[in-house]
């Protein structure tokens, strides 16, 4: 009820879209948002993300193709491998041949609906390559060095091959105050999962340095509208329920 009720304010303050989150071992997405699409009519929705890790590949075909059903232009999936410490609690590994994994799963979507946009949460070089090669674009997320330095890279590259290429940044948007002991929960949390390349941009940094890197800082949507001016390759910014308020 209430993700319903943060939708229906979301599209009457004429937001672009809502991403539904999904970890590994949280809520079963597809589900949460058929009830979303229901209950609302304007908004677009999309997944943030789902792992291709986290179902069987025919059933994320078919839910994708009952969402498409359901919502039509409105829905957008948003895929990726899903966090690395969750992905080694689920299969007792990190499992290997990743790339492969996510190219053949998203062909097999892409021919099932070819009008379907899709976005891959990735930091990875080869997965980012992979979202210029298949996909609508990339969900970003990681320390705002390299966030500007990858989204003007694949700015300039989808440019180059006369590609229309959407950059979305998904990066912690907080109030300011936080207490140290959370700041260093947050910074550890988002860690687990980054890769070297973007490990590079923060690694002998302080931990309230790396915070600063890695969160935007906003009270309002006004303060957040100021912010966003910083990441001119990016064309859309995901925001946390509280900034509805």
């Amino acid at each position: 009820k209430e993700g319903v009720e943060l939708a229906k304010k979301a599209q009457e303050k004429k937001l672009y879209r809502v991403f539904v989150g999904e970890d590994i071992f949280s809520r079963e997405i597809f589900t949460y948002i058929s009830i979303i699409a229901n209950e609302t009519e304007r908004i677009k929705i999309a997944s943030g993300i789902t792992s291709v890790y986290a179902r069987n590949e025919y059933l994320l075909i078919n839910s994708v193709k009952a969402m498409r059903k359901l919502c039509k232009e409105r829905f957008s999936l948003g895929i990726g491998i899903g966090g690395l410490p969750e992905l080694k609690k689920l299969l007792g590994e990190i499992p290997r041949k990743k790339i492969e994994k996510m190219q053949s799963i998203i062909k097999k979507i892409k021919k099932s609906d070819e009008e379907l946009k899709i976005y891959i949460g990735a930091r990875g070089n080869k997965m980012l390559e992979l979202a210029l090669e298949l996909c609508d674009g990339a969900i970003l997320s990681g320390p705002k060095s390299y966030i500007k330095d990858k989204s003007a890279e694949l700015r300039e590259r989808a440019e180059k091959h006369g590609k229309s290429f959407e950059i979305i940044l998904w990066n912690p948007v907080m109030k300011s105050g936080i207490a140290e002991d959370k700041v260093k929960a947050i910074v550890n949390t988002i860690l687990e999962s980054m890769p070297e390349n973007a490990m590079e941009y923060i690694k002998d940094k302080s931990y309230e340095e790396k915070f600063n890197e890695l969160c935007i800082f906003a009270n309002s949507i006004n303060e957040l509208k100021e912010k966003a001016k910083e990441y001119k390759n990016v064309d859309e910014i995901i925001l946390p329920p509280w900034i509805l308020e």
